[in-house]
Order: structure tokens, then C-alpha cells, then sequence
């Protein structure tokens, strides 16, 4: 299955739909029972996720065979000095503790034009060291649309990256990444297919911020239903028609939330994506939420 569930979710209160909160550790529990019963074997999670870490190694139980994909956090500095470094490879070393696992599926930079940095190829040689260990299979990084691709998928240590994508956001679909990604070996996994939850909002309840893009957002809508499905199940069909893409990261707040999802990944998948416009938008103001303003 290519769905993987985020974890951001399970740690703070996350998204611009979301007015239920964080949920319980009960609730966490039972989205991540559901998700290994349905055959989602990957989860997304961060250092900067809040309590996501440590949720999921309290249930270490339903995440022990997962594939669990973790990243470093942003740095705020301009080069990693040597006290950077320490702690950066602590952070390495805890994620394990937290994680409550021996083995990580990978490890990426949260913010890619880390990787770029003076004192970087330190840290990356401590991480290629895990993965020749066995402890971390993949080691990559985390992509926004204004990150020097080219830069960044030549550099050795990458095998795994993380994008956004949605039927707004399709900057990653251009033809020179793919053929990097391609060449490099490089595993894809896509993450903000809701655009943080603001694809499947009633129209009356989406902020203010999104008025000089309500018209597209209700295109979308309009076109859910004349494909006769769910808008969630349209959105994911955007992402699953792109054959580079090897994971679809969706996060939920409970497993109510959750099974209606796996309901309508089914339904993603039936649909002749051929006939799907495009929705692209080239505006960093609404594809990308760190610009949000709401």
C-alpha cells in the first residue's frame, strides 16, 4: 500500500481544519492499531512534531515492524560548528531512545539546505555510519518548492526524499526531478495531499487568508462531485496518477477519520485519473501553509 500515516498529528495540535485538537494517547492508540491492521507500514514523524516521538515509542507495541521515517530538526544557524554537531548526533541518538526501536527506516534533514552547510558532511557521515551499521536503512531529506533540487539529489547521502505535493502544488513533477530521482534511486514520499486539511473544508468555513484562491478551491469541489467521490478521494487520486511517488503521507486525528480514509484510498485508486484537469497553481502564498497567514 502507498499510504503512510503522518504522525504530526499525534504530537501537537496540527492543521488549518482541525478544531478538535491533539488527540488523547487513547485516540493515538487506536489510529495506530488501525493503521497496522490495514497494512500502513510506514509512519512519518520529526523531532519537531511535538510529542510524536514519544507517543510512538509509549506504543512501541503497534509500531515495532513499522517503517518509521523521522527527520532532524531545522537549523537556524549558517554553518554547524562543533558544538552544532554534538547536537545534531544527539539528537540522532535520542531519536532511537524515544522511538523505542533499534532500526529506523530513515532519517532526513527537516530542512534540505541544511544538508548545504559548512560542517554538514560531518553529520552525514555520522548517519552514513548508522546506515552501514543496518540501523537507519535511508537517509535523506524534507523538500520545499524553493530548494536547489539539483544540489541537493547529487549529494550522496540522499536515497529518500519527502515533497509536497496536491492538485495545486505540482512543482515536483517537473520532468528534471523525476529523472534525478529516477537516476539517483532515490525512494519519493509526498506529503500534503489536504493541503493541511484545507481541500476538504465546507466552503463556508475556510479562513478569510484563501479568498484570493476560492475560486480554484471550489473548482476542486465541483469536480469531486462530478466525479461522484469524496473530496479526499479526488485529492489523492492527484497525487497516486504520479507514478514517481513511492509513499502518500496523510495524517488524521482520530481513527474515525482514519477508516473513512482507507475507504476512500480505495476509491482513489479506481478512478481513471487521465480525465483529471490541471489544477496547478504557481503561488507560494497558498501552497506552501509556513506562508499562511490565518
Amino acid at each position: 500500500m502507498k499510504l503512510a500515516l503522518g504522525t504530526v498529528q499525534l504530537g501537537l495540535n496540527y492543521g488549518v481544519s482541525n478544531i478538535s485538537g491533539q488527540p488523547s494517547f487513547e485516540e493515538a492508540e487506536a489510529i495506530l492499531a488501525l493503521a497496522q491492521k490495514s497494512g500502513i507500514h510506514c509512519l512519518d514523524t520529526a523531532i519537531a512534531y511535538g510529542e510524536s516521538h514519544s507517543v510512538l515509542g509509549r506504543l512501541k507495541h503497534l509500531t515495532n515492524h513499522a517503517q518509521i521515517v523521522t527527520k532532524l530538526p531545522p537549523f537556524a544557524g549558517e554553518q554547524f560548528d562543533q558544538q552544532a554537531i554534538q547536537v545534531y548526533l544527539d539528537y540522532i541518538e535520542q531519536s532511537f531512545v524515544d522511538l523505542k526501536q533499534a532500526r529506523l527506516y530513515g532519517m532526513l534533514f527537516h530542512q534540505a539546505s541544511d544538508l548545504l552547510k559548512q560542517g554538514a558532511n560531518q553529520l552525514c557521515d555520522a548517519l552514513l555510519e548508522q546506515k552501514s551499521q543496518g540501523n537507519i536503512l535511508k537517509t535523506g531529506i524534507s523538500l520545499y518548492g524553493h530548494d536547489p533540487i539539483s544540489d541537493l539529489l547529487l549529494n550522496r547521502y540522499v536515497d529518500l526524499v519527502q515533497i509536497p505535493f496536491n492538485c495545486f502544488d505540482t512543482h515536483f513533477k517537473h520532468p528534471s526531478f523525476v529523472q534525478q530521482c529516477k537516476d539517483n534511486q532515490i525512494e519519493v514520499h509526498a506529503r500534503s495531499c489536504f493541503l493541511q486539511g484545507l481541500l476538504l473544508m465546507k466552503p463556508d468555513a475556510i479562513p478569510n487568508y484563501f479568498s484570493p484562491w476560492k475560486k480554484q478551491i471550489l473548482t476542486f469541489a465541483q469536480l469531486a462531485q462530478a466525479f461522484k467521490v469524496p473530496p479526499s478521494a479526488l485529492a489523492m487520486a492527484y497525487v497516486l496518477r504520479e507514478p514517481h511517488i513511492d509513499k502518500l503521507v496523510v495524517g488524521v486525528n482520530s481513527h474515525h477519520e482514519l477508516e473513512q480514509l482507507i475507504a476512500h484510498y480505495e476509491i482513489a485508486q479506481s478512478l481513471d485519473t487521465q480525465n483529471l484537469p490541471d489544477l496547478s497553481i504557481e503561488d507560494a502564498n497558498l501552497t506552501n501553509p509556513a506562508n499562511w497567514q490565518c
